[in-house]
């Protein structure tokens, strides 16, 4: 069965790289450009994998992350986070204590990011 990833990214250009990239990779994948939307899609239909930005318009990563942890059957949705902002060891230490799989600084290497969803599907 193919495993399906919700990415979160409100940059268009990241958003169809990440996109091509984890579909060139095998998954089946849903994007969506912020928190708000993110959240609708997650309560249609919880993914195998959640690749989320953390800096989103309407609610930021760290709180999507937070909803998804409370939702049923959340809690087991591995999650996969990327920044070009927040990325100092106080937020690594934070989204460690969120459960979260990887942590991929922007910019980053196409081949590490999916690597780092790949492994947490």
């Amino acid at each position: 069965m193919v495993k399906t990833a919700l990415v979160v990214e409100d940059d268009s250009g990241i958003q169809s790289l990440v996109r091509e990239a984890l579909e060139g990779a095998g998954l089946q994948v849903m994007v969506e450009k912020d928190g708000d939307w993110a959240l609708k899609a997650l309560e249609r239909r919880l993914p195998d994998v959640l690749l989320t930005d953390l800096l989103l318009p309407t609610i930021s990563g760290f709180e999507l992350i937070d909803k998804l942890r409370a939702m049923p059957g959340g809690e087991n949705v591995p999650v996969v986070v990327m920044s070009g902002i927040y990325k100092s060891t106080r937020h690594k230490k934070q989204a460690t204590d969120k459960g979260v799989r990887a942590f991929v600084d922007k910019p980053f290497k196409v081949d590490e990011l999916v690597a780092a969803v790949k492994e947490a599907a």
